[in-house]
């Protein structure tokens, strides 16, 4: 994404590399967490752990308001932990991989499964007897396998086995047991939810009948008979210990008579949900969100996060949810209100746009903006009135800035008093919108998908749409002066503006990767980077492109040149590239983040800039 930029920004970025390069990158801006979270328990009000991907494990002993990491020793992707009191615990993971605690957490030893089975829950009635589910890859499907100890993790014995993936295990005492699992049908196959219980404490195994055809992912049982089972489109309730199962979620309500029938598609169902009284239940949904079931229906609950993964609660009001991109929330009201408990958020970031030296914009997913008053040693969140993903955030100066998001509607927002307040700009063609090229304060243009461009010359008081005679998303959009514009988009579509965007010409790039961004110098001298490693370098405007080479395979996302010489190139996987001498070699640069980088901005005082996902803000500074 292009920023618009003071010609002295130029000006002096030139007069400071000259043929020199950065020196240093530095971390301004860091996720606490660095992990997708994948299950949370509480063991009492003040003991919570989570576990997620990469081996972290994160644990509070004040009821979740500070939360400190604990050491695995393993980078496998941990699925599922559990713990019989606040000092004996467990977690399984990816191959094989079982942890065990006697302290708490303070340190943790791997169990040897000798299997590189994806466990993926684990259950402990005390701290000798448990079992685990995991799945191993077939060549056709999956096998899913129960698995059991009664020495507390040292040995562990395959009990049981079924062609169906196992995802969740549960007990009521040493005899009386359920595991559940599946896979989506196969056109023309049976139901394919799995719900399998034992009496004998997993010696033998019995199939429930679930008439439900897709895969259930947790079962929970309060006694003996009453137990739940949560799935895609399911939540199933037994008051029999499983004998008979009945769908809680009420069906879709049926067309009048006379009405066209409403298209094919139900609830989206539950990937875990637990009790928080009064009959009524919460839990997370396999989309990602999190909802109340009631009586009535499922109610929404508003959690700002990407995508939810677990909840669990200790009591009808004490719960936590955890997701991807570190989400970790806390909730005091029995699921009412949630609040995040981490101090920076791991969120994708898309965009990022320094005002000054102090004062630095980042925006990104989930209609998420912050604002740092101190070069990023703190960041507070902006409200800025919709949860859509954000393509671009661009300031003018200290006070005029615009957010371009995904939405068709408002597409742009717009802010004239340094970010307190913003307003969605109207009269702007209605579709998703890519990038913004602000060529002064008064006049730039966006790009969207389908061939839209779009422009203003009165600061967004009317827009207008030009006419590309394309069809194709456009990603990427600069103009070099009031005349002069470019912009990129799929398939190694490439256009080319002489008169301030009303016309375009299609130029031939001769590849059909995908062109993400584009960048002039002048309007004879550019590059186009995209992805798969691509980066195309033209020296007449555009009519021909020569490609140029940086040894990477990874998807390019931006491009920054200071100079016809100096330049920057950032991509996914923590990539970064620099130049010298016009993009004829390209040298890797080493950053402390393997996080996909989505943006690189000059700022007024000569440095560079770089927002990537996991929450990562990256500064260069000058030799």
């Amino acid at each position: 994404m292009r920023k618009y930029m003071f010609c002295f920004v130029l000006v002096l970025i030139t007069l400071t590399f000259g043929t020199s390069a950065f020196g240093e990158w530095t971390m301004v801006r860091q996720a606490d967490w660095s992990t997708h979270f994948r299950d949370v328990t509480f063991t009492d009000d003040s003991h919570v752990w989570a576990v997620g991907d990469r081996g972290v494990i994160a644990a509070s002993v004040d009821g979740g308001e500070k939360w400190s990491s604990q050491e695995s020793g393993v980078t496998e992707n941990l699925k599922s932990v559990m713990f019989v009191d606040n000092m004996t615990g467990w977690i399984a993971g990816d191959a094989g991989t079982i942890l065990h605690t006697k302290d708490g957490g303070n340190t943790w030893q791997n169990q040897e499964m000798n299997t590189k089975t994806y466990m993926t829950s684990i259950y402990f009635l005390d701290s000798q007897t448990g079992w685990a589910t995991g799945n191993v890859e077939q060549f056709i499907g999956h096998e899913g396998i129960v698995f059991h100890t009664n020495d507390g993790g040292n040995t562990w014995t395959r009990q049981h086995g079924i062609p169906l993936p196992l995802n969740d295990v549960y007990f009521t005492d040493a005899s009386t047991g359920w595991v559940v699992g599946g896979q989506r049908r196969i056109p023309h196959g049976s139901p394919a939810a799995a719900v399998l219980t034992t009496t004998d404490g997993g010696k033998t195994w019995t199939q429930q009948d679930v008439s439900h055809n897709n895969p259930l992912f947790s079962v929970n049982f309060a006694d003996a008979n009453k137990g739940w089972a949560f799935g895609v489109g399911a939540i199933w309730q037994s008051q029999d210990g499983g004998k008979t199962w009945e769908s809680m979620i009420p069906p879709p309500p049926q067309p009048a008579e006379g009405e066209a029938p409403r298209r094919r598609g139900g609830p989206p169902g539950f990937l875990n949900a637990v009790s928080v009284g009064d009959g009524n239940m919460i839990g997370v949904t396999t989309r990602g969100t999190m909802a109340k079931v009631t009586d009535s229906g499922l109610e929404p609950v508003e959690v700002k996060a990407l995508r939810l993964m677990d909840v669990d609660f200790v009591g009808s009001q004490t719960g936590c949810t955890v997701g991807e991109y570190g989400a970790i929330f806390i909730t005091k009201d029995g699921g009412e209100t949630w609040s995040q408990q981490v101090k920076v958020s791991a969120d994708v970031l898309t965009s990022v746009s320094p005002v000054s030296e102090s004062s630095i914009w980042c925006a990104g997913a989930n209609g998420m903006v912050y604002h740092s008053e101190d070069a990023g040693k703190t960041w507070s969140l902006v409200d800025i009135g919709t949860g859509a993903n954000i393509q671009n955030i661009n300031f003018v100066d200290a006070n005029n800035g615009y957010i371009v998001t995904s939405a068709a509607t408002p597409s742009v927002i717009n802010t004239t008093d340094g970010g307190k307040t913003w307003t969605p700009l109207e009269g702007i063609p209605e579709g998703t919108m890519n990038d913004i090229s602000i060529i002064d304060p008064q006049t730039m243009l966006m790009c969207g998908n389908n061939g839209l461009i779009v422009g203003t010359t009165d600061g967004g008081s009317t827009w207008t749409q030009k006419d590309t005679q394309v069809a194709w998303s456009i990603d990427g959009i600069n103009f070099v002066d009031n005349v002069n514009g470019w912009a990129v988009g799929i398939g190694g579509l490439a256009l080319r503006s002489t008169n301030g965007g009303d016309g375009w010409v299609r130029l031939t790039t001769y590849t059909a990767y995908d062109l993400l961004n584009v960048f002039f110098v002048d309007n004879m001298k550019g590059w186009i980077v995209g992805t798969y490693g691509i980066i195309l370098k033209t020296e007449d405007g555009g009519e021909t492109w020569n490609s140029q080479r940086c040894y990477s395979y990874e998807h390019l996302n931006s491009v920054y040149f200071a100079d016809a010489n100096n330049g920057w190139i950032v991509g996914n996987s923590g990539s970064l590239f620099e130049t010298k001498d016009g993009g004829e070699t390209w040298n890797a640069v080493e950053l402390p983040t393997t996080a996909n980088l989505r943006d690189i901005v000059p700022a007024a005082d000569g440095s560079l800039w770089i927002a990537g996902e996991w929450g990562n803000i990256i500064k260069g500074s000058v030799k």
